[in-house]
């Protein structure tokens, strides 16, 4: 008993270590001072697996999970056939309801089991943590009145292959959804269930993580704060008496707080994760891309020097298919291509069929070098086989689904197998190379050749856009100077020149003049005097006779004397700042055909409202150009080849219109 007063002592204030009744027991039984060693020894041990487990299960400050990357399921307790909705938030899978197995120390709210059924049931911190050890020893003896070292994750009363959360998973999760960046109430407010609060407040609950105030059995066995709290355990002891609990409040932000064992709380599971991929699984964050083809947004992943598409190829064209013809197929797991669709170019532009190089090189960011799917398979959607995991860990977000495949005798696999094609052909077994993830064992992947006839999903890798020229470009008059700045000059000083032009090489006689005081200075430029007097281009278009549709305008090449095409998808489209004072225009880019020469039947172009007397700015993204074959690839096409950007004015004969562009460059810069 003695002994034990002395742990007390130590264990229950770290003060009492320093206190003249401390000093005046160690003074009195100095053969106890190597009891008080053990003991510290215990609670650096202790302290240092929840300083460990806290550490590795937050993540980086910057960490967001759009809702709409939350992913729904359920599963089934097999100890007593319930079920329950799971939801996956960024790195985490946790039960979207409490937990309502009925353990020794577990309570109904009110004794009521219609209030089981409702919240869950409440636990004890000793059942929470399976203190009897009836499922694992790794909480065993966590309960009242002891200290225990845990072996974490800790199990406890979860089904097998969850465990009750620590502190950080709950900071991990608090960070998911914005802690970092919404205002509390925004915050909490996505994960708490939009009925069941007894307060005026609207709940979006759009994470669908559900959380009910489901109260708590507090001191003396009285229930509390039904509709208005909710309490849940942690695995995280304080003192022999103490435990640490997550209250959330009506509105309030949720907080930690230290909680007597003895009461009861609520229990909310979250999925296990292999041990060594603790800490590696944080190392991503998503991006976003549009592929200007058919508007489809793709989450994107940056590993190691890489950035992959985050999810499998949409875009439909022939020789491309969903599972068993099933578009909810696509939606989930993308296309099936066969080769010749892949051969064919099927990535978007800015984008590429990795080869069995770039595939290398994502395994060998991952693991090593090691051809292990564990980490690119997502955490959910897997068929387990013969007893063995079939999930990944996702540890870097590549999120690897198993799509299946499309071969002679039809489709085959989805759920078990993911296949993705590689642009490297192999000669000596006459086929392409391409990547096959198993099911299970897990950690299962392997390159293979196939045929010509299977379909085979895509991933697409971004290209290396920082080698890439003319990334941007802005042009203002206010800077005086007739010359665009288009990115792509090497050095030459013969790029981005205005000029005008007209219909005269079809037989018309529409003219482009300007203010009479501006005149062509010694160096036979008239553009730059014109910039340098009125801030812009300023003219008038009349329209002549003699042709259908007059038509003049000006125009500058974007690289060289000679009108070279370029590739200017990096722009991202076109803005421009002007007026125009009775007619509309378009804008359009002009694709190359040789040297000195345009080809004017490969257009694509975009018309600008007229503006009266006001300056009117404009973005224009590629997507909204218009080709007249009205097909993407046409779009392409003139975009990786332009020489040339004009503003076309077209009207009647006998008319006329006045311009003027104050400003023009790539997309968002005009602002």
């Amino acid at each position: 008993m003695l002994l034990k007063l002395i742990r007390d002592i130590i264990v229950r204030s770290k003060l009492a270590r320093l206190s003249p009744a401390g000093f005046l027991v160690l003074a009195a039984f100095p053969a106890c001072t190597d009891y008080v060693e053990q003991i510290d020894e215990q609670i650096e041990k202790r302290d240092a697996y929840y300083d460990a487990w806290a550490e590795s299960s937050i993540l980086p400050a910057d960490y967001y999970v759009d809702p709409s990357y939350a992913f729904e399921g359920t599963f089934e307790d097999p100890r007593d056939g319930q079920t329950y909705r799971m939801v996956t938030i960024g790195s985490q899978t946790w039960m979207a309801e409490n937990l309502n197995y009925n353990a020794f120390d577990s309570y109904c709210y009110d004794d009521d089991p219609a209030k089981c059924d409702a919240y869950g049931r409440l636990y004890t911190w000793a059942a929470a943590m399976d203190s009897a050890g009836e499922w694992t020893s790794n909480g065993k003896d966590c309960g009242n009145g002891k200290l225990c070292i845990p072996t974490f994750p800790v199990r406890g009363v979860c089904p097998k292959g969850w465990h009750l959360p620590s502190a950080g998973e709950w900071m991990t999760l608090k960070k998911a959804v914005g802690q970092d960046y919404l205002d509390y109430e925004n915050f909490y407010s996505s994960l708490l269930s939009k009925t069941g609060w007894n307060d005026d407040r609207e709940y979006t609950d759009s994470y669908g993580f559900s959380l009910l105030p489901g109260g708590a059995k507090m001191r003396g066995g009285k229930y509390l704060y039904e509709t208005t709290r909710a309490y849940f355990w942690m695995a995280v002891e304080n003192d022999t008496n103490a435990a640490s609990g997550m209250l959330w409040k009506s509105g309030s932000e949720p907080w930690g707080e230290d909680s007597e064992k003895s009461y009861g709380y609520s229990v909310r599971c979250v999925k296990d994760i292999a041990e060594k991929d603790t800490m590696e699984r944080y190392r991503f964050s998503y991006g976003s891309f549009t592929d200007y083809r058919d508007k489809q947004v793709y989450k994107t992943v940056k590993i190691g020097s890489q950035i992959w598409m985050a999810q499998n190829l949409n875009y439909k064209k022939n020789d491309s298919y969903c599972y068993e013809e099933d578009e909810s197929n696509c939606d989930t797991y993308g296309r099936l291509y066969k080769w010749d669709a892949v051969a064919g170019g099927v990535c978007p532009h800015g984008w590429y069929m990795p080869s069995r190089a770039d595939w290398d090189a994502l395994f060998k960011t991952v693991n090593d070098g090691q051809e292990d799917a564990t980490k690119l398979k997502t955490i959910s959607g897997w068929n387990d086989y013969e007893g063995e995991r079939g999930n990944g860990v996702d540890a870097y977000g590549f999120s690897a689904l198993p799509g299946g495949r499309l071969h002679a005798n039809g489709f085959s696999d989805i759920g078990n197998s993911a296949y993705f094609w590689s642009s490297t052909e192999n000669e000596e077994h006459n086929g392409v190379e391409y990547l096959w993830l198993y099911s299970a064992p897990y950690d299962n992947a392997y390159f293979n050749t196939g045929k010509e006839d299977l379909g085979f999903s895509v991933r697409c890798i971004k290209e290396d856009s920082d080698v890439l020229s003319g990334s941007s470009f802005f042009w203002s008059g206010a800077h005086g100077t007739g010359q665009v700045i288009t990115g792509f000059d090497d050095g030459e000083g013969t790029s981005g020149y205005w000029y005008a032009y007209n219909d005269s090489a079809e037989g018309g006689s529409s003219t482009v003049t300007y203010p009479s005081d501006v005149e062509t200075n010694a160096w036979g430029d008239f553009f730059g005097p014109l910039v340098e007097t009125y801030g812009g281009i300023k003219a008038t278009v009349t329209f002549g006779d003699n042709i259908e549709t007059p038509y003049a305008g000006v125009a500058f090449n974007i690289k060289g004397e000679k009108r070279e095409g370029v590739d200017i998808f990096n722009w991202g489209g076109i803005c421009i700042t002007y007026k125009t004072d009775s007619k509309s225009f378009n804008i359009e880019v002009v694709a190359e055909d040789g040297a000195y020469t345009v080809d004017y039947e490969k257009i694509i172009w975009q018309a600008l409202p007229k503006s009266g007397a006001v300056f009117n700015t404009d973005e224009i993204p590629w997507e909204k150009f218009n080709s007249y074959m009205a097909d993407p690839e046409k779009l392409e096409a003139v975009l990786s080849k332009a020489a040339v950007i004009r503003l076309n004015f077209e009207g009647d004969a006998g008319t006329s219109n006045d311009f003027f562009v104050k400003a023009i460059g790539s997309l968002g810069q005009c602002e």
